[in-house]
């Protein structure tokens, strides 16, 4: 990881190939101080963990790509869960077909590099868990 640009509350961040984007991300989170934020990113993936929310039955089906893939967009939001920072994002990736997947990403595997926009907000934003949805919403 390296950062390029830091401009006021605003970073732009490149991530390297062989890395696991946000446990890289919350590591850079916490250096900077940085408790909430939302951030996008572009760039190439090795492989990611998607998922799909089942509101009625309150439970994600997952599917792991393990393939060369094109970021096309990645947005989520960090935040803080029981006081430790988390990520939440959701992205669409294409793969060499130009065939798109997407969803929920709890995992992004960096594949040639991956350029993240971040920008750091005053305050927290906190998540709890919620019974009726079963997913832990912001509070």
């Amino acid at each position: 990881m390296k950062l390029v640009l830091k401009d006021n509350r605003r970073y732009i961040i490149r991530f390297d190939k062989g890395e696991e984007l946000f446990s890289e991300l919350v590591k850079f989170c916490e250096t900077e101080g940085v408790v909430a934020g939302p951030f996008t990113a572009i760039g190439a993936s090795d492989g990611v963990l998607l998922s799909f929310y089942h509101g009625h039955e309150k439970k994600y089906s997952d599917k792991k790509v393990d393939d060369e893939l094109e970021i096309a967009a990645l947005n989520g939001i960090v935040a803080e869960l029981d006081g430790k920072l988390m990520v939440h994002a959701h992205g669409s990736f294409s793969d060499r077909n130009m065939s798109l997947v997407g969803g929920h990403v709890k995992e992004l595997l960096v594949g040639s590099t991956c350029e993240v926009f971040l920008i750091k907000l005053e305050g927290n934003i906190e998540r709890e868990f919620d019974e009726e949805t079963g997913l832990n919403l912001m509070k």
